[in-house]
């Protein structure tokens, strides 16, 4: 996630109080995306990458 997309959620976060946004994926709301993980399991098999929804960071840093 870049500067923009930080500031467009920080307004979202300020416009829509009343909703939870879920920003890293970790034990406690990983059933809400079975599928994605399920995804990104079949996608590391083909592609040989090891890379889970656990440990990608939503905002990274680009140089």
């Amino acid at each position: 996630m870049n500067d923009r997309g930080r500031q467009y959620l920080k307004h979202l976060k300020t416009a829509f109080p009343e909703r939870q946004y879920i920003t890293n994926i970790n034990k406690s709301n990983a059933h809400y995306f079975t599928n994605e993980i399920k995804a990104t399991h079949i996608y590391n098999a083909i592609s040989g990458q090891q890379q889970t929804d656990f440990n990608t960071p939503v905002i990274q840093q680009y140089r």
